[in-house]
């Protein structure tokens, strides 16, 4: 407004159009504001003025109302009064004699009513009882505003204490009937307890539901609470309580319009008061007033709506629900037993009517299952609790008989009994009181030992009382396969733990036939994994799980096995002096050379025929450790696993040999044997276990031979190791892979026969042959002397240069002649030998004689 007070010119000079508009609507939407500001303030006012107004027409109209009232109860006062009384005195003496009597009638009624009201409460006619009350009270009230009491004001009085009470007495016997839990024959007499409580009480029948419902939630606490009985009884209890409450008040209030308690009462109240006392055959009827024997009782019969009715009850039974869901949980978590937790259900379901479904929709407009709203799922999660505890426990016993097994133990957990369940016949005492001979054989062969079958056994015996606990409940699958696939969890988690921190091979051998013999001989496993349909087996998913465990457990024994065997071997392999004690026959090959003149010159080389002591030892040893843990029943996998670890770990072996060759500067020649029986044991190596991962190891050993040499030395050093591994691949056979022995073990070195289908070759298990017929260069060291060998030369055909393999062996040594230092191995040299030492292959004769596969 002060802008607009300058004028119009001084607002144009000031400010430009565009501002000038903005003011404008500034000032325009404040003129708005104060308009609808207005517009509120008049109508609020308006409205006070209506309301105000309203509100004086009621008053003016309740004013009307109250002396028109008045008015009419100062009439009807004036005409019950009458002309004034005359003084007692005045009166004639027959009416003081009548109204003497008529007090006298309504003392003895008071007087006769207690007893008559204690014989229809025992007979429990409450209903009758109640009016009887109800009528004394009346009397009483009659008694104490008229004249002429003094002389029985005493009685009166004490008869209206003891009607008082009667009265309560009355309401505790109707409480007691319909709060008790008995199944009743039939409704009638909690039908008489809601007759006597509604005329005792004057209430409605919709409050006489209300206190029903209440008293009998409050027993929802003395019922689940209660020290003195079973917790059987307590939950049976609290089932017979909803199911009565319910059937109650169906009974009661619904079934029928009207309902069974509106008829009761509407028949309790329709005698009046000579009806009720037979007052017609006493003497003094006809001096008892008429208020007193035209008495009726008045009722309030207004049935309860049916919407309010089913609000209530559903009330109730949530109410129920809540104060009773922590107390039923800890009472089944007393059960221990499924056999209990089943008896415990049947009785439920025995205390729960068939037709609930038809009582809930008609009581609570729903439909009702109580099983499944109040036990089922409490039950359900006791009965997963106790499946756990009882598979964690059948868990717990096979970890402690493992233990027991590991404790007990002396030298090795699969020692002398196991080899003598698989490689001996069993006994026909045996077979006649355990299992048939088949039987025994597929164990045989699977390498499931009798403490595998003990360990398994026991789980089955825990797993087949835990089958027949749960026959009678038919929806438990679910639960039973997520805890035994937790229990099977808890035996990977053991089984790696023992992986990762065990160091005792045989100790993860026997976890590994465990894993197999959970997987192959627990039928009631498989029991505890019901098929689906369309989908995966899950107690396949199952086995797979604990055949790959099985695996790891056998990966990380061998892994040790194998870890122990190669430091072995690479402690004798570093120094010139365990070198020389590791070597063993050499033999001698003729060759022909051409010289300078071009004349033949016949040569004599030396090439090693057998591998080092060392590489014997540990092949013969991991033979025994593969034999002993059972090798014939394992994946081929793992043996090919085996044979891969093996060279992998032997590799940095004989680079570190190749290494100290090279470090204690030795002679040219001593270096040259030196690496030539290295190359020995890597070619033999290479035919055992194919694989490529010896080149490295190869490459730095031949590195250490002269070029010439070398190559003159190759075919013939190569045919000598092809003999070597023929010879070695039946004792090897159970340490071999599938894919690194079958070319050139199973068919003979020359041979042009394709490799079998199954590389793989098994030592020969029959009890009544001798075992590895096949072996070719076992009878000789069982008739020959060590020495014997030196004596006899091979020699080739003129012109080869080949080494023949006639049936004595070829002319060996002990080692070359260390002693002469010639420049090339191809000058023809005859010097003194060594004593050979013992080899493998008649360790592995003189060892067939007691079975390193267990005794015959």
């Amino acid at each position: 407004m002060k802008l607009v007070s300058g004028g119009t010119d001084l607002l144009f000079e000031q400010y430009s159009i565009k501002q000038i508009h903005e003011i404008e609507q500034t000032i325009r939407a404040d003129i708005e504001k104060k308009k609808e500001d207005l517009r509120q303030m008049v109508g609020e006012r308006y409205r006070d003025l209506i309301e105000a107004a309203d509100t004086i027409g009621v008053m003016q109209r309740t004013s009307a109302n109250v002396k028109r009232y008045v008015a009419q109860l100062t009439e009807h006062c004036q005409s019950l009064q009458g002309k004034p009384s005359t003084p007692v005195a005045a009166q004639p003496e027959h009416w003081a004699l009548s109204h003497h009597y008529t007090v006298l009638a309504q003392v003895k009624l008071l007087v006769d009513l207690p007893s008559k009201l204690w014989g229809e409460a025992e007979r429990e006619c409450w209903g009758r009882a109640a009016c009887l009350q109800r009528l004394g009270q009346h009397v009483l009230w009659h008694l104490q505003l008229a004249t002429g009491l003094e002389p029985w004001k005493a009685l009166v009085s004490r008869q209206g204490t003891s009607l008082a009470s009667l009265g309560h007495c009355l309401l505790q016997g109707c409480w007691r009937r319909l709060l008790s839990l008995e199944p009743p024959v039939s409704w009638e007499a909690q039908l008489e307890s809601l007759t006597g409580l509604a005329l005792l009480q004057g209430s409605s029948l919709t409050e006489l539901l209300t206190q029903l419902l209440e008293r009998r939630l409050g027993l929802v606490d003395q019922l689940v609470g209660s020290d003195s009985v079973s917790m059987r009884e307590r939950l049976c209890g609290l089932a017979t309580l909803l199911v009565s409450t319910l059937q109650l008040v169906q009974a009661a209030f619904l079934i029928s319009q009207p309902s069974a308690l509106e008829l009761r009462i509407s028949e309790v109240t329709k005698s009046n008061a000579c009806d009720l006392v037979n007052f017609s055959e006493s003497p003094s009827f006809r001096y008892a007033p008429a208020p007193i024997r035209e008495f009726h009782v008045q009722a309030n019969v207004d049935p309860p709506i049916l919407e309010v009715l089913q609000k209530e009850c559903g009330h109730f039974v949530k109410n129920v629900e809540e104060k009773s869901m922590e107390r039923i949980v800890s009472h089944l978590s007393q059960l221990h037993s499924l056999q209990g937790l089943a008896r415990l259900g049947a009785d439920l379901r025995e205390r729960l009517p068939k037709e609930e479904a038809e009582l809930g929709t008609l009581v609570l407009g729903e439909q009702l299952s109580l099983w499944n709203q109040f036990f089922r799922v409490h039950v359900g999660n006791r009965i997963t609790e106790l499946i756990s505890l009882q598979l964690n426990a059948a868990m717990d016993s096979c970890l402690q008989a493992l233990e027991a097994v590991k404790a007990g133990a002396r030298g090795s957990v699969l020692e002398q009994p196991c080899e003598d369940f698989t490689w001996k016949t069993v006994s026909q005492e045996h077979l006649n009181t355990h299992r048939s001979f088949q039987e025994v054989l597929v164990l045989q062969t699977r390498g499931l030992t009798p403490q595998v079958q003990a360990l398994c056994k026991c789980l089955c015996q825990h797993l087949e009382r835990l089958l027949e606990e749960l026959r009678p409940w038919g929806s438990v699958e679910e639960d039973l396969e997520q805890a035994t696939v937790a229990m099977l969890g808890r035996w990977h988690s053991f089984v790696a733990s023992e992986m990762a921190h065990s160091s005792d091979a045989d100790w993860l051998a026997l976890l590994g036939q465990v894993c197999q013999g959970l997987a192959e001989l627990c039928p009631e496993l498989r029991l505890c994994f019901p098929a689906k349909k369309g989908a995966q087996n899950p107690w396949q998913k199952e086995q797979l799980s604990l055949r790959a465990l099985r695996d790891s457990a056998y990966k990380s024994c061998f892994t040790l096995v194998v870890q122990q065997q190669a430091a072995s071997l690479s402690e004798q392999l570093n120094t010139l002096d365990h070198f020389l004690s590791a070597m063993l026959c050499w033999g001698e090959v003729q060759v022909q050379e051409e010289s300078e003149g071009g004349h033949q010159v016949q040569s004599t080389l030396r090439v090693p025929l057998q591998v080092t002591v060392p590489l014997q030892e540990l092949l013969f040893a991991l033979c025994q450790h593969v034999n002993r843990l059972f090798g014939h029943c394992m994946p081929k996998g793992i043996q090919s696993e085996v044979g891969q670890l093996l060279t992998s770990c032997l590799e940095p072996a004989y680079i570190r040999s190749c290494q100290a060759l090279v470090t204690q500067q030795l002679p040219p020649a001593l270096c040259q044997t030196w690496a030539l029986q290295l190359l020995m044991d890597l070619h033999v190596l290479n035919l055992l276990f194919q694989g490529g991962t010896l080149s490295t190891a190869r490459a730095a050993v031949e590195a250490q031979v002269d070029p010439f040499d070398l190559d003159v030395l190759m075919p013939h050093l190569g045919h000598q190791a092809s003999l070597a591994a023929q010879q070695t691949s039946l004792l090897l056979g159970l340490c071999l892979g599938d894919v690194g022995a079958g070319r050139c073990l199973v068919s003979g070195p020359t041979s042009n026969r394709a490799p079998p289908a199954s590389p793989l070759v098994l030592p020969v298990l029959a009890a009544g042959s001798p075992r590895f017929p096949l072996l070719p260069t076992l009878s000789r060291f069982l008739d020959e002397s060590p020495l014997a060998s030196q004596g006899s030369v091979a020699s080739g055909p003129d012109g080869s240069s080949s080494l023949a393999t006639p049936s004595p062996p070829p002319k060996s040594s002990s080692g070359p002649d260390l002693a002469v230092t010639a420049a090339s191995l191809t000058a023809s040299q005859s010097t003194p030998t060594f004593s050979a030492l013992p080899s493998f292959y008649e360790k592995m004769a003189t060892s067939m004689r007691s079975s390193w596969f267990g005794p015959m």
